[in-house]
């Protein structure tokens, strides 16, 4: 984005070359206020973003607890999360 408005600055200052001081101060504030809109722009755009993928992310892992937590219900209900229970030798011996 530097590098973009170094360019865009040169070329500026290529065209306003034959205006008056005062036109190029107006024409500067008026570049000024435009760059400033689109960086405002740029940055809710980015926002929006980032917080989807967040809110994606949470809504993942709510699934993902939700799917491991009836995982452990239906174990637990079917005693196959208990590994000791299909031992045929006793735990003392």
């Amino acid at each position: 984005m530097e590098k973009a408005k170094f360019e865009a600055d040169a070329q500026f200052v290529a065209l306003c070359a034959d205006e008056k001081p005062q036109d190029v101060d107006e024409l500067k504030k008026a570049v000024d206020e435009t760059n400033d809109m689109w960086i405002k722009q740029r940055e809710m755009i980015h926002d929006k973003k980032v917080q989807e993928v967040e809110d994606a992310h949470n809504q993942w892992l709510a699934e993902q607890q939700a799917t491991a937590k009836k995982k452990q219900e239906d174990d637990a209900a079917h005693n196959t999360d208990v590994g000791s229970s299909m031992r045929m030798i006793p735990e003392d011996e």
